[in-house]
């Protein structure tokens, strides 16, 4: 939060990650969960949830550790 963002789709409006940013990431786990709610009981669906979900999940861990090295704005 708050520190230089480079996606400029992410970026606020003076370059810092913030809510937009937020309201973003919320809305793409929201497509991978969502659909998952409806669907958890259909059979044959666990693997690609399954699949999914790794996928995010590696996805957010490498970016969150590449964002500590990232430094704060002065």
């Amino acid at each position: 939060m708050g520190k230089h963002e480079q996606n400029p789709l992410l970026r606020s409006a003076d370059g810092s990650f913030g809510a937009k940013g937020i309201s973003i990431k919320a809305a793409m786990t929201g497509g991978i969960l969502i659909p998952q709610l409806f669907l958890h009981k259909k059979k044959g669906a666990e693997r690609p949830f399954t699949v999914a979900n790794f996928i995010q999940t590696g996805l957010y861990t490498g970016i969150a550790a590449h964002n500590l090295g990232v430094p704060q704005p002065k």
